[in-house]
């Protein structure tokens, strides 16, 4: 779910910071935390896939934090949606 930029050393999501953490907490090792995602595969050739999203406002802002945002950053960039 996290992976390490080490130009930017600082954590990021691997497919963004909406996907639903299935391993999370404060003590997490954040490079193996699982995402609750999936793909759809047939014959090899993947056909389709997505993910759950973070349902909770308290882990939202958690993993929001992991990435360095706070939580007034991210509610000025969520007004184009």
């Amino acid at each position: 779910m996290f992976e390490y930029d080490k130009n930017a050393k600082k954590w990021k999501a691997i497919h963004h910071p909406f996907t639903k953490p299935l391993n999370f907490n404060e003590d997490s090792d954040l490079a193996s935390v699982m995402s609750d995602s999936y793909d759809l595969v047939l014959n090899g050739v993947e056909i389709g896939g997505g993910s759950s999203r973070i349902n909770k406002y308290d882990d939202q802002i958690k993993v929001l934090k992991v990435l360095g945002l706070d939580d007034a950053e991210f509610k000025k960039n969520l007004v184009f949606y």
